[in-house]
């Protein structure tokens, strides 16, 4: 028995141009393709071709979601962290 080394390209089928199944391009045509449906899906429904709608009060930079955004005011904390 013969092990071979794979790579991501090996599940692109070049001949046809289409993914293997368990590939899921994104159907903008944006180049990303994801393991999953529900995965490829949110990324069309949320992040493919949407702006940043979502900007920092303090340093002005801009995210595509709100979460993405809260998390990044921690950057700004003038809090110190907790040592041990």
């Amino acid at each position: 028995m013969t092990f071979t080394e794979h790579t991501p390209l090996d599940h692109f089928n070049s001949s046809s141009d289409f993914w293997m199944p368990g590939f899921f391009p994104c159907s903008n045509g944006c180049g990303r393709a994801y393991h999953t449906y529900a995965t490829m899906s949110r990324h069309v429904r949320l992040d493919c071709g949407s702006e940043r709608k979502f900007q920092c009060n303090q340093c002005q930079k801009y995210f595509k979601r709100k979460y993405h955004l809260k998390r990044h005011y921690t950057t700004h904390s003038t809090k110190p962290l907790k040592s041990d």
